[in-house]
């Protein structure tokens, strides 16, 4: 079992220095493991208010907490979190006994895993193994190929020769409009990559795809190698990064969110707090596959807090109001069509594409403050032993060149270089 992530995965906190010999037998002990952390000096009495920030923005997946006398430490920090807490009591007084019975005797719903006294190092082993359980079902999990809907063929390009292509490309799939004009003046340019496979499904989606080796269309596998893949998440970039699979990537476009309507705005939409009204129906691109996802989210959190976002993420949800899509960029456009729904968030680019192809749909621009144009980047990375790393070059310095900043802007993205 290896911890490929190096950023901290378990943080363990002491409330006093004089504690810290106690937290390196731990830290020993996860070097051995080769298990990344860092160690905190926060007290539940004294600094409760740094410690409560701390837990609650810490990126951390499990705390061990040490403490004695009281030892309100653990506790607290259950009680702002659902992510494991492991206590180890510490014998200060009481032969820690005093410390031992408070980390137990924890109300309901509040658990705190306890060690024995002074034992910080089976702390340790009990965090491995919680943590391996997890990593365990994580790559049962990415090992399970995912399916491709058939709906979503039309996504796939060059399918006659996946597997003997000249450049393998999983392009973020909200591109589509543009890849035929950028794919054309490329092999203009480089008439030798002559066969090119390339896909334009959701980002999650490919990223699935790719840590699983492949995706099942119909009854057959689809290829899990790209040469380049691209993306508008920062999280899928850390996930590639942690198991290997890539080194750089940079920054080549940028786009923006609107709310699609169809023509004359029946529902009288004005701004995003009207997509919490329960007579509102939301056509939702979902967080899980689709990266808009995550941005429309953030754009909800932003103009309404979480509160916003619980209303139309949660409770809209199951009143069945806001209907998630795998594809959005396809589905959203029909519902709005069939009137199925009354608004759609889409990229500034699928509003100029359904507008070029003959749809009367209008838009409300939520605003510069809003919209995630400072936050949304579209990311482009070769994959490490990639079937064509030469060609995977090729196109990777096409993507900053001039000439595909021109096609991208035509089709209403906004180029990363001017």
């Amino acid at each position: 079992m290896s911890f490929m992530e190096r950023k901290p995965i378990i943080a363990i906190i002491v409330g006093s220095e004089r504690d810290l010999p106690h937290a390196k037998r731990a830290c020993d002990i996860l070097d051995k493991l080769n298990i990344p952390y860092e160690v905190k000096v926060l007290s539940a009495h004294r600094q409760h208010q740094e410690l409560e920030k701390y837990v609650l923005e810490s990126d951390v997946k499990l705390f061990i907490a040490m403490a004695g006398l009281s030892a309100a430490l653990p506790g607290f920090i259950a009680s702002l979190t659902d992510k494991p807490v492991i206590g180890v009591p510490l014998s200060v007084s009481l032969m820690g006994l005093d410390a031992l019975l408070s980390m137990v005797q924890m109300p309901k719903g509040v658990p705190v895993a306890v060690v024995g006294i002074d034992n910080p190092e089976n702390a340790a082993y009990l965090a491995y193994r919680i943590l391996r359980l997890v990593e365990e079902e994580i790559e049962r999990k990415e090992t399970r190929m995912p399916i491709i809907p058939s709906t979503m063929e039309s996504d796939i390009h060059g399918l006659e020769y996946m597997h003997e292509a000249d450049l393998v490309i999983f392009m973020a799939g909200n591109q589509f409009m543009a890849m035929p004009e950028l794919i054309k003046t490329f092999q203009k340019e480089h008439p030798e990559v002559k066969k090119i496979f390339y896909e334009t499904l959701p980002p999650g989606l490919m990223l699935k795809q790719i840590l699983a080796k492949g995706a099942l269309l119909r009854d057959r596998v689809i290829t899990g190698r790209p040469d380049i893949y691209t993306c508008v998440s920062i999280d899928a970039i850390n996930t590639l990064q942690s198991r290997g699979l890539i080194d750089d990537y940079f920054v080549y476009l940028h786009n923006r969110i609107v709310l699609m309507l169809p023509q004359g705005n029946p529902a009288k939409i004005n701004s995003v707090h009207d997509l919490a009204r329960d007579d509102v129906r939301i056509s939702q691109p979902d967080p899980e596959i689709e990266d808009i996802g995550k941005h429309t989210i953030q754009m909800y959190r932003d103009a309404g807090g979480d509160e916003l976002v619980h209303k139309i993420m949660e409770i809209k949800r199951v009143e069945g109001t806001t209907i998630m899509t795998r594809i959005h960029h396809r589905e959203t456009p029909v519902r709005l069509m069939k009137r199925t729904v009354d608004v759609g968030p889409v990229w500034y680019t699928e509003y100029i594409y359904a507008r070029n192809q003959g749809y009367n749909f209008e838009i409300i621009e939520p605003g510069e403050k809003l919209d995630q144009r400072d936050r949304v980047s579209y990311y482009a990375m070769k994959l490490k032993n990639c079937p064509n790393p030469e060609n995977a070059q090729k196109f990777l310095d096409f993507l900053k060149s001039k000439k595909a900043q021109e096609i991208f802007a035509k089709y209403g993205f906004i180029p990363h270089y001017e």
